[in-house]
């Protein structure tokens, strides 16, 4: 037995920069998970995240959706 879903990503969330330090963004995507039932227990088979935004949390994505990304 096999099952699939959607789950949506709406996050502020903490973003490690290189070097020393986070920096707060905001976050939103969705993912698509495979689940399967072995034994009598669903397990994750698989799991893809889509990524939609990805913006610096003080300035928020009106310029820039996607981190990094002018």
């Amino acid at each position: 037995i096999s099952a699939k879903a959607t789950w949506y990503l709406w996050e502020p969330a903490m973003m490690r920069l290189e070097g020393p330090g986070q920096e707060a963004v905001w976050m939103a995507g969705f993912y698509n998970d495979e689940y399967r039932k072995i034994d009598g227990q669903w397990k994750i088979a698989s799991i893809e995240i889509n990524m939609l935004l990805l913006a610096e949390y003080k300035k928020g994505w009106k310029e820039h959706k996607i981190y990094g990304v002018k």
